[in-house]
């Protein structure tokens, strides 16, 4: 009878350890989908979005989107002030979206100040 009881004992142990490694596993799991996996979707979908405005309007040069690196770099001399109003939308829907580079854009300070109004979080750099 307690050799039943040791193996009982013994049996409840491992089912516990198992559940704790499913648990950890699962919590695991669960934050790469929040860091990785539902960010570069939502950049997928984004970068389409944006190839879809450019293709649409055609636009040269385009755009790009670093979900890993939490930006968007935009290089069109057709961009200005109206077409990045078509953009910010886009840009609007990636709640991690920390920077948007504009390179060669036609885009004035009042354009880039619209935009940093628009998205507080994000740092807005242009260049020519």
């Amino acid at each position: 009878m307690k050799a039943n009881q040791f193996t009982l004992t013994g049996l409840l142990k491992l089912v516990t350890a198992v559940a704790i490694i499913l648990a950890v596993v699962a919590a695991v799991s669960n934050r790469l989908n929040q860091m990785w996996f539902r960010p570069r979707d939502e950049a997928l979908k984004a970068q389409a979005e944006i190839d879809a405005v450019f293709s649409r309007n055609q636009w040269s040069g385009g755009a790009a989107v670093y979900f890993y690196d939490y930006r968007i770099s935009v290089v069109s001399d057709d961009v200005g002030n109206a077409e990045l109003s078509e953009l910010k939308p886009i840009f609007q829907s990636l709640p991690w979206l920390r920077r948007i580079d504009l390179r060669r854009t036609a885009v004035t300070a009042s354009g880039t100040a619209v935009l940093r109004d628009s998205l507080p979080r994000c740092r807005v750099s242009v260049a020519e």
